[in-house]
């Protein structure tokens, strides 16, 4: 048993998460990590940012999703107009000062760095 994500992501094959004292989803360590039950399971496994959506359309398991004003473009299977949470790991952020060219990102937002905060190592 381990609270820490990283031994579980190193030394185990299947994982059983549980929260007050129940268990709210078990299965092979990467599924678990790829894809999480829920966003309270989604910041458990290290997602930094989970955020409501609904699905505007769905065709092939690609979906598109509403979330505020901003529409969000991933994979998975849920019928038009079911709430979902949209699970951004900061692992699949890229920064860039130009405009991306010649890039395969589904999803591409103009942002401002308001902060930045040395998060240990280098």
């Amino acid at each position: 048993m381990t609270h820490d994500r990283l031994d579980a992501i190193a030394l185990a094959e299947r994982i059983l998460v549980v929260e007050q004292g129940r268990i709210v989803q078990s299965g092979l360590t990467r599924d678990v990590f790829a894809s999480p039950a829920n966003a309270d399971v989604a910041r458990l496994v290290g997602i930094e940012t989970v955020a409501a959506g609904v699905v505007r359309e769905a065709s092939q398991h690609l979906l598109t999703i509403r979330v505020g004003a901003t529409l969000v473009h991933a994979q998975g299977s849920a019928p038009a107009g079911s709430p979902v949470d949209v699970c951004i790991r900061a692992e699949d952020v890229t920064l860039s000062r130009d405009e991306p060219v010649g890039v395969s990102a589904q999803n591409q937002w103009h942002a401002r760095i308001i902060a930045i905060v040395a998060n240990g190592g280098i």
